[in-house]
């Protein structure tokens, strides 16, 4: 029959009938014009935006008047800038273009204004995440995904893989690499992604870049036990998750706290003597340092003076590890050191409590561990004996400054006729007060207290 029309935009009719034993029964008539065109739809298929569709069939009588509608849930979009006839007449195609997003199922048909849409064909439109340009990563790095036809507004998802897990897409997507495999183990993955009809995998596997030996170092020669470390950890800690590793050193737990800036520090236990490196093992590497930490109990080698003159501090030598405060415990409580150097430290001790003092233990604390560590020793020092000598000037006013000489006298307390005064200067062998109150002309007598024992001159103000 559709030979014999052939004249097109002309409406033909047509009647559809049912033959029973009894009798023919015609339907009513159905209208429509002729199209002077033959093809093949596609069949339903997964396609990206920018993808060129190709129909076969015969188009030698289609003409300029044709176009392409594309039919969506929402909208219909008239494209005719696409389409393309094949010189043989043979083929059609256009390219999807780029309104169509992730999760879109539109179909298409092709007419012209005179003539009945033709079906074309329904695709369904998925994204692609686009290729890397590198996939070895620190494990801090972050990594900007993009996927060509994802719309904030898709409606299906899109899923990236790494090893077994799987992530949804959002646009201008980021991820930490340590994000995409935490609690995996390995340090290569399968990386791809699912579209919700393929799984499509990238050229390469997401691969850890791996620590190397001189990633980590100690700023110190030597340790004792029970103390925090300054270390750097900064180039080891772009690739290796501290808090999800098993940190030893000399077969003792460790901890490590870094800083953005590389002041990292490093606490470690009750290590036994020896030269040590520090381990890390978690799901992706085991990582063992070059460098090696001396781990020494503390020991003391000597102290000085056995007397103690005027402005001078206990001086004790031993293994001490250099800026570093330590304490020193007497009869007379607790002293703290100033900080070590060059394997000393100096003790300023409390000579308003007692003449003779005798050291019984010497240790450092570590705030981290909330421990203490103390040796015991054994030794014995005294403060000079106190002298006074003499004042002067022996007479001015109430704003005359006075000075008194005598071995220690700073250690004592100053009166003017018994009126205590404080001392505000003060050097080797003297000391410095300056009188306030009302005070009357006259004599005056200066005394001295330390230590319950009072000390005078003879001499008057």
């Amino acid at each position: 029959m559709v030979n014999k029309l052939d004249k097109a935009g002309i409406n033909y009719e047509v009647k559809y009938y049912v033959i029973t034993d009894k009798n023919k029964y015609l339907s009513e008539a159905v209208k429509f014009p002729y199209v002077p065109i033959t093809l093949t739809p596609i069949e339903e298929r997964n396609v990206q935006q920018g993808e060129i569709i190709t129909i076969k069939g015969d188009f030698s009588k289609i003409d300029s008047t044709y176009y392409i509608t594309g039919h969506g849930e929402n909208s219909s979009i008239t494209d005719n800038f696409y389409l393309q006839i094949s010189a043989d007449k043979k083929s059609l195609n256009f390219r999807i273009i780029d309104r169509y997003g992730h999760g879109d199922e539109p179909y298409f048909t092709l007419s012209n204004n005179l003539s009945m849409p033709i079906y074309l064909g329904r695709v369904n439109i998925v994204s692609k995440i686009d290729p890397l340009s590198n996939y070895d990563f620190y494990l801090r790095d972050r990594i900007t995904f993009s996927a060509t036809g994802f719309k904030f507004d898709s409606k299906k998802p899109l899923s990236i893989l790494v090893g077994n897990k799987a992530f949804s897409y959002k646009t201008n997507f980021q991820s930490d690499v340590e994000d995409l495999i935490r609690g995996q183990k390995g340090n290569s993955f399968k990386f791809g992604y699912y579209n919700g009809a393929d799984t499509v995998y990238f050229p390469k596997p997401l691969t850890l870049i791996p620590p190397i030996s001189s990633d980590y170092y100690f700023r110190e020669t030597y340790a004792h036990p029970n103390v925090t470390l300054s270390v750097n950890a900064y180039e080891l800690g772009r690739k290796m998750d501290f808090l999800a590793s098993n940190i030893t050193l000399g077969g003792k737990e460790a901890s490590i706290y870094t800083t953005w800036n590389g002041s990292d520090r490093l606490t470690i236990g009750d290590v036994e003597e020896g030269s040590y490196p520090v381990k890390f093992v978690n799901n992706h590497f085991n990582y063992t340092s070059a460098d090696k930490i001396t781990v020494k109990k503390l020991q003391i080698t000597s102290f000085s003076p056995s007397v103690i003159h005027d402005g001078e501090m206990l001086t004790i030598t031993g293994n001490f590890m250099n800026g570093r405060s330590y304490r020193v415990y007497s009869n007379i409580g607790r002293s703290d050191s100033q900080p070590a150097a060059s394997g000393k430290i100096q003790v300023l001790l409390d000579h308003s409590i007692a003449s003779k003092i005798k050291i019984q233990k010497i240790g450092y604390y570590d705030e981290t561990l909330d421990k203490e560590t103390l040796v015991d020793v054994n030794y014995e020092t005294e403060f000079s004996q106190l002298t006074y000598t003499h004042f002067s000037p022996s007479k001015g006013t109430l704003r005359t400054p006075i000075r008194l000489y005598g071995e220690g006298i700073g250690r004592a307390q100053i009166f003017f006729d018994g009126k205590w005064m404080p001392s505000y200067n003060g050097g080797k062998g003297w000391t410095e007060i300056s009188l306030y109150g009302t005070i009357l002309p006259g004599k005056y007598k200066i005394a001295v207290l330390y230590l319950n024992k009072w000390y005078t001159v003879d001499q008057f103000f």
